[in-house]
């Protein structure tokens, strides 16, 4: 009976989803477009062009119709896994792209409030349905049990990670799940690969190199993807962290979550291949942005005091704990009163015009900026444009998978997007997907 609601909801979901994308090349839904009976897991050999430049008149003014088809050519000096870099006009100068004196100009409230309304309008259409949700739980429970029948006497827990358990998932959002155990042996991803296989799971690929080691998949029955990882205490206290800050003030997830789809839309979200930013990277954007207004809305949890968990990691010798006490955090917020409408202006026009990147490190861990100087993030070998501290691995930035010609797309979107709302555009325009002419 689940089967048939399941399938009879994955058509509309389609339906829904090709709607919403409307009919270009990337006007799939989110589901079928990367995993549906032709290409479930295999990445297209041709990406689009990332990100997507304009050619900018002053004052970095631009209407939404002066976008530039471009095609992508592989770079001699582009990464080995792949990235393409964008044809376009010359680059100007770096210091072309840095915050120039830009008059602000105002939102009137009746745009305000009409931005603020289709992000609510968006961001309900764009939730999980309780079926989506009911087919996460049961492949949960379907996973738990074949771990069990294949490996009886073993201890093995199934945890949900990512956007299915942080808040932020939609109902195309694929499962990550993250195994903990303390045998050794299935630390082998290959060794799990196999033993999903002889219990009928379909489109199993390992990928045993890769930096945390997965196994792909993809359930015919449930029609979902999954990523599993095995040991991964960072995975589940990101997840536990980026949840705990979406519960703390109303604004959150409905502002992130319409950041994440416009990323997506305008594909900006490839930092593997399109060499743009995870989708991680631009919620800590999201996060930071709103700790850093003024008053602020988010707290920095990692500097609240806390009582510290059993099972606390420590990365290179820092200290992963934070606050998630949320009697204790929520209404954090409630001295600012900047409507969502307000708020995703303000975060375009910053990032836009504003923001500067030589200077700073955007840092959740911190709620605040920090200097690259401070961080040891400058000099040739250590330098990059965009810099996103990574609350759990203080080392690490979330931003080196965009370069400099990438940053400087980042800008033109950012500019994009502010353009079109202080002239009055909507929001379908500014999330308006990007296709490559």
């Amino acid at each position: 009976m689940l089967s048939s609601h399941i399938t009879a909801e994955f058509a509309e979901s389609r339906e829904k989803d090709s709607q919403l994308e409307n009919s270009g090349k990337r006007g799939q839904s989110p589901i079928v477009a990367e995993f549906g009976e032709t290409r479930p897991h295999t990445p297209p050999s041709h990406r689009h062009p990332q990100p997507h430049f304009q050619q900018l008149a002053a004052p970095y003014i631009i209407p939404a119709t002066a976008q530039i088809p471009l095609t992508p050519y592989p770079d001699p000096t582009a990464f080995s896994h792949g990235q393409v870099y964008p044809t376009a006009l010359p680059a100007p100068p770096l210091w072309a792209y840095m915050p120039v004196a830009q008059p602000v100009i105002p939102l009137s409230k009746p745009q305000e409030k009409r931005i603020t309304q289709e992000i609510m309008s968006l961001y309900q259409s764009l939730l999980p349905t309780p079926l989506n949700i009911t087919r996460r739980r049961k492949f949960v429970e379907k996973i738990q049990r074949i771990l069990h029948e294949e490996y009886p006497g073993r201890q093995v827990d199934v945890h949900l990670f990512g956007s299915s358990a942080n808040g932020l998932g939609t109902g195309g959002s694929d499962v990550d799940l993250c195994l903990v155990t303390d045998w050794e042996r299935l630390q082998d991803v290959r060794f799990l690969a196999a033993g999903l296989k002889k219990h009928g799971i379909r489109r199993v690929t390992c990928i045993p190199n890769a930096r945390v080691p997965i196994v792909k998949l993809w359930d015919n029955e449930l029609f979902l993807a999954c990523d599993i990882n095995v040991n991964n205490p960072l995975a589940l206290q990101n997840t536990e962290m980026i949840k705990t800050y979406v519960e703390i003030d109303a604004r959150a997830r409905p502002f992130i979550m319409i950041i994440k789809h416009w990323a997506r839309r305008r594909v900006l979200n490839d930092a593997a291949k399109g060499g743009t930013l995870s989708t991680y990277a631009w919620m800590c954007m999201c996060i930071n942005f709103l700790q850093m207004r003024t008053p602020s809305i988010l707290p920095a949890l990692h500097q609240i005091p806390h009582t510290k968990r059993p099972d606390n990691a420590i990365v290179d010798g820092v200290d992963t704990s934070f606050c998630s006490d949320l009697d204790q955090l929520r209404g954090f917020g409630e001295l600012n009163s900047e409507s969502l409408g307000y708020l995703l202006y303000a975060f375009f026009r910053h990032f836009a015009f504003e923001y500067e990147y030589e200077k700073y490190v955007i840092s959740v861990r911190c709620g605040k900026y920090l200097t690259k100087e401070s961080k040891g993030w400058i000099g040739d070998r250590n330098y990059n444009l965009l810099c996103i501290e990574s609350p759990m691995n203080v080392f690490r930035n979330l931003g080196n998978s965009a370069d400099d010609i990438t940053v400087h797309g980042l800008k033109n979107e950012f500019q994009r997007a502010y353009s079109i709302i202080v002239n009055g555009g909507s929001l379908s325009q500014v999330c308006e997907q990007y296709i490559e002419a």
